[in-house]
């Protein structure tokens, strides 16, 4: 598997709390990694725009960075197979826009953001 290019951190004006949708494919890809891989774990923690290439979302040079994706502690891969298929229709934006609530990857968090939309 191909890592993704290393994109520049970033700045607080390249973040926001809103995003368009993923797609299917992205959301399972994401989800899949998110809830066996360590070291694509560890990515989607360090470089979450990174993560998001990784997985198939390909944000274009200077479209912002959905806050959902910026966690203190990014929930266990119990936490996320468990939550997986409100997951995907969370973020795949089953009738609404994806991912426009801040921590929806927080330990602890995500059945509380799932639950509010």
């Amino acid at each position: 598997m191909l890592a993704a290019p290393k994109l520049a951190e970033p700045t607080p004006a390249a973040v926001s709390n809103t995003a368009s949708a993923m797609t299917l494919q992205c959301a399972v890809n994401l989800l899949d990694r998110l809830a066996s891989d360590d070291t694509f774990r560890d990515l989607f923690k360090q470089r979450p725009r990174d993560a998001l290439f990784a997985a198939g979302m390909a944000l274009p040079e200077g479209s912002i960075t959905p806050l959902c994706t910026m966690v203190q502690q990014l929930a266990s891969k119990e936490e996320i197979e468990q939550s997986r298929q409100a997951l995907l229709e969370y973020l795949s934006g089953a009738g609404r826009t994806a991912m426009n609530v801040v921590f929806t990857f927080e330990s602890r968090q995500m059945q509380k953001v799932i639950s509010a939309r």
